[in-house]
């Protein structure tokens, strides 16, 4: 798993956990073009999670669609719609973990790091999710967020960005009266576990994997799971067939996966490690 992958999966667990945010993308892309025609799978991700359908019509799409770019996490908090951009940082001024090993009881919570930045091509990223996602869904409210977080240590910064009229690409320093939450908020929790804030906020809330972020791992235990559910029940390795592959992933769990996603993420696992057979 690349960097990016990585940072983006681990950004998406520690929101779902100190937010309760429901991630509906991770380190997806914005827009998606296929011969001349471009499509944006994420605005159907999130109608589907707010119940609102998107505004933007096919020629919408055409006319505002570019070169894909990747945004880090996309989810619903209440029925706001969250962009979030990561940042690794590893300078800081302040620890959860330095706070408890010398028992620090400072009043107020101060800062992490020492006014990380934000660099221009993720910011132009979250202008341009932002912008196609406030003119998608124009009733709903959109925020734009960026977390930083440590390479090593459960130390992270949530911030607020303020998304200006001007959409210049530039970096942006992340100033101190914009943090949301900080790991110093912590403190007592990451003292139990340092890992606490990584992990399932709580038990996966049914046998189908249901509570499983859909980033690409996650992806694929929910089609491992679907098809472990109809194995037990069959007398011998059910065969592969792709169409009827896609018919299950639809019926348990609404979602519609692309047949290059089958093939990428799946043959290799289902078929070369025997879980299934071929005709």
């Amino acid at each position: 798993m690349n960097s990016g992958d990585r940072r983006a999966g681990r950004a998406a667990w520690l929101l779902a956990n100190i937010e309760n945010l429901a991630v509906y993308g991770v380190h997806s892309k914005i827009w998606h073009k296929i011969g001349s025609e471009y499509s944006a799978p994420m605005l159907d991700q999130v109608a589907r999670a707010i119940g609102h359908e998107s505004q933007l019509t096919q020629d919408d799409l055409q006319m505002l669609g570019k070169e894909s770019s990747l945004l880090d996490v996309v989810g619903v908090h209440g029925r706001d719609i969250w962009l979030v951009q990561t940042v690794w940082e590893t300078k800081r001024v302040d620890s959860s973990l330095a706070r408890h090993q010398s028992g620090s009881g400072k009043l107020f919570r101060g800062k992490v790091f020492d006014n990380p930045k934000l660099a221009e091509p993720s910011v132009a990223t979250l202008y341009t999710a932002y912008d196609v996602i406030r003119k998608a869904f124009p009733a709903v409210d959109v925020h734009a967020l960026a977390l930083v977080l440590h390479r090593s240590t459960p130390d992270f910064e949530l911030f607020q960005i303020d998304v200006k009229r001007t959409r210049r690409p530039e970096t942006i320093r992340l100033e101190e009266d914009r943090i949301r939450k900080n790991s110093l908020d912590f403190v007592e929790r990451l003292e139990k576990d340092h890992e606490s804030l990584w992990v399932l906020p709580h038990p996966l809330d049914d046998d189908l994997f249901r509570g499983i972020l859909p980033c690409r791992g996650g992806r694929t235990l929910c089609m491992l799971a679907a098809m472990a559910k109809r194995q037990m029940g069959a007398s011998s390795l059910l065969v592969w067939k792709e169409r009827d592959f896609i018919e299950i992933l639809k019926d348990d769990f609404n979602y519609e996966v692309p047949r290059d996603k089958v093939r990428h993420d799946l043959v290799d696992r289902l078929v070369g490690q025997g879980f299934m057979r071929m005709f």
